[in-house]
């Protein structure tokens, strides 16, 4: 019951680390208790091939709304983000749904395969800073 209390307050775990840790499987576990038990709108986006399809087609309709839709959908899992190469077209876009949540204080949980301190040199240091006070207290490496 706690993590919902902190879901409720804009707040997600992030969960960081070496591959094959189960991150994905435990940000999956999440994401069903939250939508099953609070009866919730939830979205799992696997970053890496989710933005691929997006960037393919990057000027239409459908684009838009699937953008739209991360930036509103009440809880957000992004798994794997740190596979999105930097300087491209799906990490703007990752920080743009990252900001567009983080003013809007939805909960978003994160998972990756990279160390907690290289996200600021990958990403910048406003993406960093969001994705630490949205997982305040409940960043785990694993």
């Amino acid at each position: 019951m706690y993590f919902w209390r902190y879901a409720a307050e804009g707040k997600a775990p992030v969960f960081l680390g070496k591959t094959q840790q189960w991150k994905t499987y435990a940000a999956a576990v999440i994401l069903k208790s939250i939508h099953v038990n609070l009866t919730v709108r939830t979205m799992f986006v696997g970053c890496p091939t989710y933005f691929a399809r997006l960037e393919r087609d990057r000027f239409s309709e459908n684009t838009q709304r699937h953008v739209k839709r991360m930036t509103r959908i009440p809880f957000l899992v992004m798994d794997d983000f740190a596979d999105v190469r930097a300087k491209t077209f799906g990490s703007d876009l990752l920080i743009e749904v990252a900001s567009a949540r983080h003013y809007q204080q939805l909960p978003t949980l994160w998972t990756g395969n990279i160390a907690g301190k290289d996200i600021k040199e990958k990403y910048g240091a406003n993406f960093a800073r969001r994705m630490q006070e949205g997982s305040e207290g409940l960043a785990l490496q694993f």
